[in-house]
């Protein structure tokens, strides 16, 4: 299965305005193809979302991804040979916003990639604005890999912010 998001504004939402969701991905490619806007991947984005994310790909290109954002509780389980690829000009958001709370679960071998050049605009926020955000890696096989040209915002904005990542075992480049 393979899911191409290419509205204007390519956007997948897990729990959403006051809602909840669940997404379950086993297999197949999401793909985002970059539109005339920015696109965002949000789980748990003022409502309460889960992602399990066990095999195929997420390709997300220049776009977000939010877990747990602006009064929303966002879990993305990446697991087994789960891949996410974020490319130039891609920003992370995991726990942002007046109390969101959101945890990035990175275990068995899954992969997780942003970008793989410095390109100017690639960020990452864990924890930010009043949020409460964490990166729990776990998986032995798990690799994760941040390449940006700007700071790593842990615990980041004049509301403050919470942010953690647990490095257990994997590797982090």
């Amino acid at each position: 299965i393979t899911l191409n998001v290419t509205t204007a504004v390519p956007s997948l939402l897990v729990g959403y305005a006051g809602g909840s969701g669940v997404l379950n991905q086993t297999a197949g490619d999401n793909t985002f193809v970059d539109g005339a806007a920015y696109g965002v991947y949000a789980v748990g984005y003022d409502g309460t979302g889960v992602a399990n994310h066990s095999g195929g790909t997420v390709n997300m290109g220049g776009s977000a991804f939010e877990v747990g954002a602006y009064n929303g509780t966002g879990t993305y389980n990446l697991s087994d040979t789960g891949e996410v690829l974020l490319g130039a000009g891609s920003t992370i958001y995991v726990g942002n916003g007046p109390t969101g709370n959101g945890l990035l679960e990175i275990s068995d071998s899954a992969q997780f990639h942003q970008g793989n050049v410095v390109t100017a605009g690639t960020q990452i926020f864990l924890g930010s604005d009043g949020g409460t955000g964490k990166i729990l890696q776990t998986g032995a096989d798990s690799d994760v890999t941040i390449v940006t040209d700007n700071p790593v915002h842990v615990g980041y904005g004049a509301a403050g912010g919470v942010g953690t990542y647990q490095l257990d075992d994997g590797s982090l480049i």
